[in-house]
Formats: structure tokens, sequence, C-alpha cells
């Protein structure tokens, strides 16, 4: 495999990310990329959005490898 072809290994999923990264094993991902909604988009509560928040920054980051 050369350098582009490892560049350009990638797939594109149009899911809801949390329920995605939910059915994914832990440290199993090697990237990942998404857009977190602002609190008015999803007509949340201050303290109801931290949480959301929290939840999402937590599954990113137990679902990624330490490894590139």
């Amino acid at each position: 495999m050369t350098e582009m072809d490892i560049h350009n290994n990638y797939e594109i999923i149009c899911a809801d990310s949390l329920k995605w990264l939910e059915e994914k094993e832990d440290y199993s991902l090697g990237s990942f990329l998404t857009g977190i909604p602002d609190m008015n988009e999803v007509q949340m509560k201050l303290d109801d959005y931290i949480t959301f928040l929290r939840k999402c920054g937590t599954l990113i980051f137990k679902k990624m490898s330490n490894y590139p």
C-alpha cells in the first residue's frame, strides 16, 4: 500500500453519531469526525445540553484508539 492509498482510505457514514459510537468496541477507532449540534439546534436546556456534551466527549475519547 502506498502513502496515497492510506490517505484515501475512508468511509462516510450518515447516522446518529452517538448511537453509532455506542455500538463500537472501546478503543477501536483510528479516526472519527462528527459535528456536535449547538444548544439551540437540539432544543435543550443548559443543564441537559452540558450533559449531552459530556456524553459526546466521553464516547468519542472512549472509542478512539491510542495508536494512529
